[in-house]
């Protein structure tokens, strides 16, 4: 896996070129533009590409679609961006939306991609008992408690930490993350059965790097959870 600040990555999917390559049903892709336009009231094309997390060229196909259909209307230029906003029957239907979903961030990836994504990027990482005492210098544990975790970690499987309130077990836990210095993809969100299941979340994950125009701009680059 990338140290982080570098720029290869096991999985990276590539930038979307058109509502097809996104995975997802186009039907949530529109309803996601209807709903996003209608917060915003009147917008613009780049701005619902960086918040629906679109490459421009998708977002302008979807627009074209529902200029066609007479949900939306232009209202003017801005320098090569169409400002536009929603008809009356573009609001119409926007409220009907919804009442299904209240959704109106980052278009989803499709589960299939989470999870090869996840199955790509599984954790690499050299333990021993140096590795764990850099994780816990804070703290003062005793070599025995370290050849517990040691074997348990490289086992890569569920470790279970028990005991009495107060014991340190939160302190253990977070600490063990110290040995993961490398930086994965998350999605925004996840798209299971035409709904949407929101996986990134700032207060949880560490978001590092900068965005490449090339990668698909639904996920997130961010330090191993």
């Amino acid at each position: 896996m990338p140290l982080l600040g570098e720029e290869q990555w096991l999985f990276c999917p590539p930038a979307p070129r058109d509502l097809e390559s996104l995975g997802i049903p186009s039907g949530l892709v529109t309803d996601l533009f209807l709903r996003r336009l209608s917060v915003e009231g009147t917008s613009d094309l780049a701005s619902l590409s960086r918040h629906l997390k679109l490459p421009v060229a998708v977002v302008l196909s979807v627009f074209t679609d529902l200029r066609q259909q007479q949900l939306i209307e232009v209202k003017g230029m801005l320098g090569n961006d169409y400002r536009i906003s929603l008809s009356a029957g573009g609001r119409a239907l926007a409220s009907e939306r919804f009442r299904m979903s209240q959704y109106t961030g980052a278009a989803p990836v499709p589960l299939k991609a989470y999870s090869q994504a996840v199955k790509e990027q599984s954790a690499e990482v050299d333990i021993n008992r140096e590795t764990l005492r850099t994780a816990f210098s804070d703290l003062v544990i005793p070599d025995g408690l370290l050849d517990q975790l040691g074997p348990a970690m490289i086992e890569q499987s569920s470790i279970f930490l028990y005991g009495p309130p107060g014991n340190g077990k939160t302190s253990l836990a977070e600490r063990l993350l110290r040995v993961y210095q490398d930086a994965v993809l998350i999605p925004y969100a996840v798209e299971v059965d035409g709904q949407i299941i929101t996986v990134y979340d700032p207060v949880v994950h560490q978001r590092v790097g900068e965005e490449d125009p090339d990668r698909d701009p639904r996920w997130v680059p961010c330090r191993r959870p």
